[in-house]
């Protein structure tokens, strides 16, 4: 199968290719393949989406996933990384009633540029003041002014990426809030660039399911019935 496989660029009809790969019958990663894509299909938040199809994505074995993706793997791994972070942000309400919104980013700072620069191009932030006491906000300033002042010495001729990841990930700790609205500013950036993506990458993994098994699971998961393709 792999020999077919490789041979990827003589193919000129996109479904002789997509039948070179595709398991000679239903197997248990078809059946997985084509729940993960019904699930994105499914899916309301973009996010999810997003997550449920890296996640098929994954499920091929190593082999598999290089001759679908070949050089993009790595790209793939890093969207997945960030859209966890942006579905898991920590919230926590103070005594004051303000919402803390920190992202918790699965890298560090050094390796931020390769996470952000492909899709980050507003680096606005929208990080509030808490309405605490003025002692209380001089005790957290003095907390965070040493970790801040050395981070931005070390990184002060660096990326804009870098930057902005200390901001979002070491001020939100200590002296700053994030807004709800610099949490949704970050995710539509990072959607608008990775959806397309995905949805490429969707339409290959559905080509190594069997189409009606793809529908049963749409109709399951949704709670109703699909159309056949003959209705359609």
């Amino acid at each position: 199968m792999v020999d077919k496989i490789r041979n990827r660029n003589n193919i000129e009809d996109e479904d002789l290719f997509v039948a070179a790969i595709r398991p000679p019958q239903q197997t248990s990663l078809q059946r997985l393949l084509a729940s993960q894509i019904a699930l994105a299909n499914l899916a309301e938040r973009p996010l999810m989406k997003i997550r449920y199809v890296l996640e098929g994505f994954f499920l091929l074995p190593p082999e598999m996933q290089k001759e679908i993706a070949g050089e993009e793997i790595s790209l793939y791994e890093r969207l997945y990384k960030v859209c966890l972070a942006l579905l898991n942000p920590y919230v926590r309400r103070d005594y004051w009633g303000n919402e803390y919104v920190r992202i918790e980013w699965p890298f560090s700072d050094i390796e931020a540029p390769i996470f952000f620069h492909p899709w980050l191009r507003d680096y606005t932030i929208y990080l509030e003041i808490p309405k605490r006491s003025a002692e209380h906000l001089k005790e957290m300033r003095e907390k965070a002014k040493a970790v801040i002042e050395q981070a931005y010495k070390i990184y002060k001729d660096t990326e804009m990426d870098i930057a902005f990841y200390i901001r979002t990930y070491y001020e939100t700790r200590f002296c700053h809030i994030m807004s709800w609205a610099g949490y949704y500013s970050i995710v539509n950036q990072f959607v608008c660039y990775a959806m397309p993506l995905v949805m490429k990458l969707a339409n290959k993994l559905l080509g190594l399911t069997d189409p009606e098994l793809f529908d049963s699971y749409l109709a399951a998961l949704g709670g109703g019935r699909v159309k056949g393709r003959e209705e359609v």
